[in-house]
């Protein structure tokens, strides 16, 4: 009876091995060439309703010890337009996770955030009194470090002329 249990027991644990079969496929784009991986590393928005996604972002510690800034960087590739920067210097509080950073023409310069257009159009938070909020979701302000968060709000050119930023989003590493 016993050598029967154990048969029994042995039967269903080869029988569930060998059925349970794990298909990772759909999260690993190697398997499946036709899939490109999604960026690790990004500056995403939409700029008056159009999606602008940089294809090179970084985050850059600034090198004096006072004050401590932090530029997040991002491109087209090898440089071009449309390009997004932002630029803080250490609040009192330090860069830290769950930081929210007003960016406006009262912030300038030691807070503000540029965007060009595709056109080569310089828009910039300084411009602007409402300007861009940016929140941090997480931050390791060091060699490697990543930076994350979101941000929304308006932005200008010096002439005036204003446009909407939605659903920003960024992941970057610091370079230095």
């Amino acid at each position: 009876m016993k050598k029967n249990i154990s048969l029994i027991l042995i039967s269903l644990i080869a029988i569930i091995v060998t059925s349970c079969k794990i298909d990772d496929s759909s999260t690993d784009p190697t398997k499946d060439p036709t899939k490109d991986p999604a960026p690790q590393y990004y500056v995403t928005f939409k700029a008056g309703g159009t999606t602008v996604t940089e294809t090179e972002a970084s985050a850059t510690r600034g090198t004096a010890s006072t004050p401590r800034t932090l530029t997040i960087v991002g491109t087209g590739k090898s440089g071009s337009v449309p390009k997004f920067k932002f630029y803080m210097e250490e609040t009192f509080i330090g860069f830290t996770k769950g930081l929210n950073v007003g960016n406006g023409a009262l912030t300038y310069p030691s807070f503000y955030i540029e965007f060009t257009n595709s056109a080569s159009v310089l828009y910039s938070t300084k411009n602007d009194n409402d300007g861009i909020g940016l929140f941090i979701s997480d931050i390791s302000y060091a060699n490697g470090g990543i930076v994350s968060g979101t941000f929304s709000g308006s932005i200008k050119t010096a002439a005036g002329v204003a446009i909407q930023i939605t659903e920003g989003k960024f992941n970057v590493k610091c370079s230095n």
